[in-house]
């Protein structure tokens, strides 16, 4: 009683601000976002919501500052390998990145220029799903490519931001989810 008492009286306070800083770990921030409906929505736009059985390659997310999938960035990867198989009827190869994709110096995902590196016999594969994310004050972005892995060429581009505040250490507010923008390169 005394906790929902407090937890009134904080909202309450704080009912004017915008939105209440979260200085949670990222561990205890994600698993209360709704990612599953983020990764759901990822997917349609990649397979235009249609069931379209083939085998894409699927690697671990990266944190856009540290380029290491982390703990956050592999459940990332799992809920989207997952979403993919319901949502598109993919079948999933789950691949480490760092082994078949680079980075560039400005930070950038870019696959290796050389042709020979990208028609590995390792990836019989035409099309890798490759994402990477960034954690800031109450908002989580998602960066998510699809790419043709004989062109290098990327074919779509879909981003999200997810908002989200904190009233003591509980996670409120979540569920919002901005679609950002969705590129597609013209065929």
């Amino acid at each position: 009683m005394v906790s929902k008492l407090l937890l009134l009286l904080v909202a309450f306070l704080t009912g004017g601000c915008a939105s209440v800083n979260c200085y949670l770990g990222t561990q205890d921030i994600l698993p209360k976002l709704n990612l599953r409906a983020v990764f759901d929505s990822v997917a349609k736009d990649i397979c235009q919501n249609r069931c379209v059985p083939k085998t894409v390659f699927v690697s671990d997310f990266l944190d856009i500052e540290t380029y290491v999938p982390e703990r956050e960035g592999i459940l990332m990867s799992e809920i989207m390998r997952g979403s993919l198989s319901e949502v598109c009827c993919y079948q999933i190869v789950q691949g480490e990145f760092s082994k078949h994709f680079k980075l560039s110096k400005s930070g950038l995902i870019a696959l290796t220029r050389n042709p020979k590196e990208i028609r590995l016999k390792e990836i019989p594969y035409t099309e890798a799903v490759v994402g990477t994310y960034s954690i800031s004050e109450n908002k989580l972005f998602i960066f998510v490519r699809q790419i043709n892995l004989r062109t290098g060429k990327i074919k779509k581009f879909i981003t999200r931001e997810i908002s989200y505040s904190c009233v003591g250490n509980q996670v409120v507010g979540t569920g919002v989810i901005e679609r950002i923008k969705v590129w597609e390169r013209s065929r």
